[in-house]
């Protein structure tokens, strides 16, 4: 969402901010395509759209031991969800909070980079999707 340096105000704050309202559906993709950056996002744009559906077909949980096992990115998160949409290896990275849920931190996208390579996954007791509030 920082890509979206020409209409970011107009739509209401910060890359976070913008995040949860295009995931909550508070704004719609259309609003966005009329950025002039549009074409560097759309992709990523469209798996927040459709995040709800890409986690019910099921996914791959690993964590981040923050000692170098998850490589080749500077994003702070905790878990990466691998998943698969349209054929693609999906990348979804959250956040832990201090009341124990999970969040999707500001990246989600096509995966490029193989994050998890030589990682056993976690299994996965229990799964809700909560739609959080701005």
């Amino acid at each position: 969402m920082h890509k979206l340096k020409d209409i970011k105000s107009k739509l209401g704050g910060s890359r976070k901010i913008l995040f949860t309202k295009l995931k909550n559906g508070i704004i719609k993709a259309s609003e966005i395509e009329n950025s002039i950056y549009f074409h560097e996002i759309r992709e990523r744009v469209e798996l927040v759209c459709y995040l709800e559906l890409i986690l019910q077909n099921g996914f791959i949980l690993h964590k981040n031991h923050r000692n170098g096992i998850i490589k080749y990115t500077r994003i702070d998160f905790d878990y990466l969800i691998k998943t698969e949409y349209r054929n693609k290896v999906v990348n979804i990275f959250l956040k832990k909070d201090s009341q124990g849920k999970f969040h999707v931190c500001n990246s989600i996208f096509y995966q490029s980079v193989n994050y998890v390579k030589n990682q056993r996954p976690l299994a996965i007791l229990k799964f809700q999707l909560e739609k959080r509030s701005i």
